[in-house]
Order: structure tokens, then sequence, then C-alpha cells
């Protein structure tokens, strides 16, 4: 018996000693309503799901501000924070807390001005330095920062948020990264600076951001024929995407030592009929000939190109373009020579056009101007792949095609010659093979992936 309450009265006291290791349980946390208790269970209790407990349940600033500056462990500091409306407080802890995420926190509840520049001056760490960054106006503190900060990404910021265009072209013309270069081009309207910018960074990115704001005709057809870049064309393509001189458009496509690439894109903003007309009976190139021909719609001239242009995919398009009167085929020329051109205009309602047959298509070599191919067997195209028969992908198309200034035809979800013409350039455009099929790569290209 005596042996009995001896254990019974061991078991009790190690209970009790137990309950004071452990210390308190969450569902005492949850009665209690001693402030200060629950501060010191949020720093002093073992259990981590306690502590959170007891944050969760404080109420009392000065408290809370015991909890962020003191716990050792950065989840409760964080969580204190959470919770905290005193502004300088949250400003000391945004720049001296040794946790990144606390730091961060404490930003993210900042909101007096002058504390946000001090942290957006002064933070330890670019990312917190960029989200007072964002939050802040005062254009005296972004202008130093966008100039003097050594984290692109922190400067990048600040110029997002300037308005000021003298120190946008500042920045523009002088900083070290080009990224920031771009970030500040974009916020800058002077023409002037923009026009310096356009002519003369060493980055291609910069200057055709720069381009994309120009509105001077001259110097846009002027940056479009004499940009450095070479290799990759993107500012003289989008210099020429700018254009809307007739005259400049013309003068870009006539001049044959530039890329045909940048060529054909002039042409497809070209509206005048007789400089398309010569373009499509003059220019050396197929593939630029081409591309005139799909902006023509006086038939006449269709109906002599369709017949008489010495490439056979050329005379393809332009058969495909005819939609009214024809012009007789001329008979058969004596010893080798071409007989004159019969310009007697006949309505097909009147008679029955005799056309010169379409010959075999000749084998194609690629054209060696800057590695664009011809243009493939236009017969061949006719072989509607999976894709095409989907008339909702194909309505798509049409659409986007019609958006790019492409006369695509009828927005109907079938194929027929207009549509393939149209993607025909378009692919000549943007380099592809220009085959006028349906692919995943024109998808992609049209951006409807």
């Amino acid at each position: 018996m005596v042996s009995s309450m001896a254990t019974v009265r061991l078991c009790a006291v190690l209970l009790l000693v137990s309950a004071c290791v452990s210390g308190p349980s969450i569902e005492s946390i949850e009665h209690t309503t001693d402030q200060a208790k629950l501060a010191s269970f949020a720093l002093e209790a073992q259990d981590e799901n306690v502590r959170s407990a007891a944050v969760e349940m404080l109420a009392e600033q000065p408290l809370l501000a015991r909890v962020a500056m003191e716990s050792e462990h950065p989840s409760i500091r964080e969580a204190a924070v959470k919770k905290l409306t005193d502004q300088p407080l949250l400003a000391r802890i945004a720049m001296q807390d040794e946790d990144g995420g606390v730091r961060g926190k404490a930003v993210r509840r900042l909101s007096d001005p002058s504390l946000l520049a001090r942290v957006a001056l002064n933070g330890k760490d670019p990312w917190n330095r960029e989200a007072a960054v964002k939050k802040l106006n005062d254009q005296s503190s972004l202008a130093k920062i966008a100039l003097e900060d050594e984290d692109r990404s922190v400067r990048s910021a600040a110029v997002r948020k300037l308005v000021d265009q003298s120190l946008l072209a500042r920045v523009a013309w002088q900083d070290e990264s080009p990224y920031v270069r771009e970030d500040a081009v974009e916020r800058l309207n002077d023409q002037s600076s923009l026009a310096k910018i356009a002519l003369q960074d060493e980055n291609r990115y910069v200057r055709k951001a720069a381009v994309e704001k120009l509105t001077d005709q001259v110097l846009l057809a002027k940056i479009a024929l004499e940009d450095k870049d070479k290799d990759t064309l993107i500012v003289c393509r989008a210099a020429v995407e700018r254009l809307s001189d007739q005259a400049l458009l013309a003068k870009i496509t006539a001049e044959d030592s530039h890329a045909a690439s940048v060529r054909l894109i002039a042409i497809a903003k070209l509206s005048d009929q007789n400089l398309l007309a010569r373009i499509a009976v003059e220019d050396e190139d197929p593939n630029v000939r081409y591309a005139a021909v799909n902006r023509i719609t006086d038939q006449t001239l269709l109906a002599k190109i369709a017949t008489e242009d010495a490439d056979y995919d050329v005379r393809v398009a332009a058969k495909d373009r005819r939609t009214g009167p024809v012009i007789a085929a001329p008979p058969r020329g004596v010893a080798g020579k071409e007989p004159a051109v019969q310009t007697e205009v006949t309505m097909v309602s009147d008679v029955s056009p005799v056309e010169t047959p379409l010959p075999e298509a000749p084998a194609r070599k690629d054209c060696g101007r800057e590695g664009i191919p011809f243009i493939q067997n236009a017969l061949a195209e006719k072989n509607d792949d999976a894709l095409s028969q989907d008339a909702d992908l194909v309505e798509k198309i049409e659409s986007a095609l019609h958006g790019l200034g492409y006369r695509a035809g009828k927005i109907d979800g079938e194929i027929d010659g207009n549509l393939r013409a149209a993607i025909r350039c378009f692919q000549m455009t943007v380099e592809s093979k220009a085959t006028g099929a349906v692919t995943a790569s024109l998808i992609h290209q049209l951006r409807l992936d």
C-alpha cells in the first residue's frame, strides 16, 4: 500500500514538472487576456506554434515592438512586424534587421514618404530598396536613386517613376546599363533627345526603343537606311514600321543594297498604286515584286503581270489577285521575239478570256540575298495540312494578318489564294521559309499559340 501511494505521488510530480517544462498550450494561450504574458510567451515559449499563437493574440504596439526587436526567431519577428504601425520603428527594422524577409515585411508596412526615401537610399539589400522605390513619389529622391544606386534593378524602378524629361534624358544617355537606358527612353518624350539616342546609342535595343517614339519621318527613313546593325535589322525594321510618308517608303523599297526583309515591310505600307506597279514590274528581286503584286488592286496591271512576268510565283500571285477585267493573252512570237502587248481590256462577262497556261514551276535555289529562300512552288501549297483544316484557327490567322495590313481575303475560315499570298508575304517579312502553308511556326509568329 505504501509503495502504491509513493508511485502515485511520483507520477503527479513528473506530470507537474512536464507541464512546467513544456510551457503553456495553445488552448491556454487562446484564453489569455494578459498582454504582457502573451508577449512573454511569444519571446520565450519553446513550442513554435505557441509563440505564433501568442503573437497573433498581441494587440499593444509597445509589446509588438518588443517582440519585433527582441525575438531570436525571424518568423516571430516578421509576424510582429505585420501588426506594427509605428513608422520610425518599421523604417529601423527595414534597414537593420538581420533577416531579409523581416526587412521586406517592414518595407511593405511603411507609408511615410520621408522614411521610404531613407530606406530606398540606404537599405542594405537591393530588393528592399527597390520595394521602397516602388512606393516612393518624391522626384528628387527618385532622381538621386536613378543616377546613383549601384543596382540596375533599383535604378530602373526609380526611372519608371520619374517624370522630369531632362533627368530621363540624362539617364537614357549616361547609364552604364542598356536595360536602365531603355527604361528611361520609354519614359522620354523629347524628340531631340530621342533622335540623339536613336542615332548614337551603342545598344540596338535602346536605339529601337528610341525609334519607336520618333515622329520625324525623314529621320526615320535615314535610320532605316543607315543603322549600323546589319545583323538583326531590328532598328531598321522599327524605323520602317513608324514610316507613313509614301515617298520615303518608296525610297527604301528602291534601295537594292538594303535587306529584302526591310524592303518588304516598306512595301506592305505602300498605298501608291503607281509606285507599287513600278516595283512589281521593274524590281530585280522576285520576292520584292511578289510583295508589291499583293498590294496592287489595278486589275489591268495584275492581268498583265499574270501573263508576262518572268517569275512563276509572281505570275501566280497576280493571277490569284485578279477579280475583274482581264487581258487576253498575246499570240506566240515569231523567231523568238515577243509580240507587242495587247492592251485592250475585255470584261469577263463579255467573252471567255484566253490565258496562257502556267508552265511547270522550275526548280528553285536559295536567292542568295540575306539568306531568304525563294517562294516555293505555289501549286504544292494546295495540299492542306491538318492545321489548315481547323476553320477557327484559319479565321484567327486571317484576322491577325488583316490586323497587320496584309490582304488575306475574307475572314471566313477557309484557305484560298489570297490567304496563301498573305501568309507568304508575312513569312518573308519575318525571314521564314515563304511557303504560304499554315504551320506551327506561323501560329507562333502571329502569337496565336
